[in-house]
Order: structure tokens, then sequence, then C-alpha cells
């Protein structure tokens, strides 16, 4: 939708399962799959693109797939503190990855000038149990640790505050296009911000 409005398109991956082989490379000007990569690395490969993308008139959708914060947990120094239990220990690893995948995305905000009038989305797949039903990590039940997802937009037409209902990742794009006054050209839509 963004490449038929006249928008530069980028995706820079880090996961295995988001590559051209399934079709997400469709749409996009640049794609990148750098399987297992972390966000220093995935910021380094977005210089690539950064003068780019800020050169001209012509706006830009960037799509960025981080995978810091999922299984195998990693213990981020100086972020991380050891527990001797298993549990405390991997939400110690899962934290601090959270911390260094954060840091990452504060550098590439600044060096990319993100300012007020850029729309933003941070969201993520799924949630993380840590022993609260006897596992860790995801995929062996659907408890609230695991559905309840970050969504978080930021930019111009969006107010402050929380919103009171549900939402999910298939709110993301009907969202997107009324807030880039898209909607009109690709039928109506009714977006996450917009509910009473």
């Amino acid at each position: 939708y963004f490449q038929d409005a006249g928008y530069r398109t980028y995706c820079l991956a880090t996961n295995l399962n988001i590559g051209p082989e399934i079709g997400f490379d469709r749409g996009f000007d640049r794609f990148v799959c750098l399987d297992d990569a972390t966000a220093d690395v995935a910021a380094q490969e977005l210089e690539k693109w950064r003068e780019e993308a800020a050169s001209g008139d012509q706006p830009y959708f960037l799509y960025l797939h981080l995978m810091d914060a999922h299984m195998p947990y990693h213990a981020r120094e100086p972020l991380y503190e050891a527990h001797e239990d298993e549990t405390d220990d991997a939400r110690s690893r899962y934290d601090s990855e959270i911390l260094f995948m954060d840091g990452w995305l504060e550098k590439i905000f600044t060096r990319w000038g993100w300012g007020p009038e850029t729309l933003l989305v941070a969201l993520s797949d799924h949630g993380e149990e840590f022993g609260e039903h006897g596992e860790i990590g995801h995929r062996h039940s659907l408890h609230v640790e695991l559905n309840r997802i970050l969504l978080m937009f930021r930019g111009p037409g969006v107010r402050s505050g929380e919103i009171p209902y549900l939402g999910g990742i298939h709110d993301v794009l009907p969202t997107l296009l009324d807030l880039a006054s898209l909607s009109d050209t690709h039928g109506p839509r009714k977006h996450l911000l917009s509910r009473s």
C-alpha cells in the first residue's frame, strides 16, 4: 500500500520467518533479512539506507523486525544480573535483552532524526511466561502472559493516552493507512485509535 502511494519502502528483519521465501519481500524497494542478527548489527545495516531514505521529498516506510528479546535469551552485560533460580535467571537475561535492544532503538531513532512528524509504531507479536504456569518462554499455552503484546503509536494524529479496549496486530495496517491519509485509496477502514 505504501509503495503504491509513492513511498520508498524498506524492510530489515532479523527473523528467518520474515524472508522472501514466503513473500515478505513484496512491496519493498529494499529488503534484507539478517537471520539471527542482533540490534547492533541491524543498526549498522540500516545506516546503508539512511541517506537515501532522507533524500528528496519522497516519504518512506521502514519496517524493522528485531529478535533480541526472543529465546534463547542472552545475558547482556552490564544489564544482566545472575540468579541461581532458573526462572529468575531467564527473566534477568530477557530483561537484559530488552534493555540492550531498547538502547539500540534509541540510537537508531536519534541517528535517523525521527521527530514529532514521524509516525512510529512499536509492537511485539507475543509475550513470554516466566514460571507463571510452570513454563518459560512461549508456544505452550494461551495465557495472558503470551497474548498481551506491546502496541504503541506515536506521531501526527496520535493523542497521548492508553486505549481502554483490546487491540492487536491486525489493527496495525488500517491504523497506519488512516494516520498516513491512505485509507481512502484502499477502501474504508476503522482503525484502532478511532474506536469509541
